[in-house]
């Protein structure tokens, strides 16, 4: 097993509104391909629970997804229609996604409100963690639509430029 630090950051809790969502646990799941760290906050007032992807990992989908868009919109720019609409519609919108998901500002209603003082828990991470049952069936279910829609996506973007490339000529 892995071993993880928890991080030493106090949220704002979406439910009591109080500063005491803390890091107890660790878990892999979420993101794109279902390896990212997350971490199980608790609040220390209400006992409300929610799974929280770690910073890096929001950062790396944040970061993919600008790439995304950067790419799509230098793609629509470049071919001519209807490929510039495909790469469009299947590389920026689905980049913008990523973009807001992966941003600070998804988590904006737990806030972080304050840091623990001294040496951060180190924790394993657990292989599967979930609040619930129909989390877990869901997670699975989203985790494959996505694989789906990735693979789908990157093969119909292949066809339409291997399209483009081929009738210019």
């Amino acid at each position: 097993m892995d071993i993880v630090h928890l991080p030493q950051e106090i949220r704002r809790c979406p439910h009591c509104h109080e500063a005491g969502l803390k890091a107890q646990r660790a878990t892999r799941g979420g993101s794109w391909g279902g390896q990212a760290v997350r971490f199980l906050f608790c609040c220390d007032f209400c006992g409300y629970q929610i799974l929280i992807e770690s910073e890096r990992s929001r950062w790396v989908q944040a970061f993919s997804g600008a790439a995304l868009v950067l790419s799509g919109g230098v793609l629509a720019f470049l071919l001519d229609g209807p490929g510039n609409l495909v790469a469009l519609l299947l590389l920026v919108l689905p980049g913008a996604v990523a973009l807001w998901d992966g941003s600070p500002l998804a988590h904006r209603s737990m806030a972080v409100v304050g840091q623990f003082e001294g040496v951060p828990a180190a924790v394993e991470i657990e292989a599967e963690l979930f609040l619930s049952e129909e989390e877990r069936r869901k997670a699975y279910r989203r985790n494959r639509y996505a694989s789906y829609v990735i693979y789908g996506v990157l093969l119909l973007t292949a066809v339409v430029l291997l399209l483009d490339f081929f009738a210019d000529r």
